[in-house]
C-alpha cells in the first residue's frame, strides 16, 4: 500500500498539482491576490490546490504563497494560517516564512503571539 502511494500515487499527484498551479504563480507575481488565491474560473487558485493536492510539494508552496496573499490584503490571521502550515524545507525561504510571521504579528500588534511563534522556531 505505501509502495503504491510513493511509486504510482504521488508522482501522479505532484504532475497534475505543478500542471494547476502555473496559473496561479502567474497571478503571485503579477500582485493580483484575488486571481492568485481563488482562480480565474478555469484555472485553480492556491486554496483549491492546497485542498486538492495537499500531500504534495506543490502544495506546501501554494500555502508559502497564499500567506503572503493574505499578509498583502491586511487578512492577517488567514495569512498566519497558511504560513504557519508551510513547512521550509530551504533555510532562506524558512528565514522568509519566520521574518513574514513577525511581520505579520507586529502589524496587528500581538505581542504574545510573537513569543509564541519566536519560541516555536527556537524548540
Amino acid at each position: 500500500m505505501i509502495l503504491a502511494y510513493i511509486f504510482y500515487w504521488a508522482p501522479k499527484q505532484h504532475k497534475k498539482a505543478e500542471l494547476a498551479i502555473y496559473k496561479a504563480e502567474q497571478y503571485f507575481a503579477k500582485d493580483s491576490l484575488q486571481l492568485a488565491l481563488n482562480g480565474d474560473g478555469t484555472c485553480d487558485g492556491l486554496l483549491t490546490i492546497i485542498d486538492k493536492y495537499s500531500l504534495t510539494k506543490t502544495a506546501d508552496r501554494a500555502c508559502f504563497m497564499a500567506g503572503v496573499c493574505f499578509l498583502k490584503d491586511g487578512k492577517y490571521d488567514e495569512a498566519i494560517k497558511y504560513l504557519k502550515k508551510y513547512s521550509a524545507k530551504l533555510l532562506f525561504i524558512g528565514n522568509k516564512r519566520a521574518d513574514l510571521l513577525i511581520t505579520t504579528f507586529n502589524i496587528i500588534n500581538a505581542n504574545s503571539k510573537i513569543v509564541n511563534t519566536l519560541n516555536f522556531f527556537i524548540v
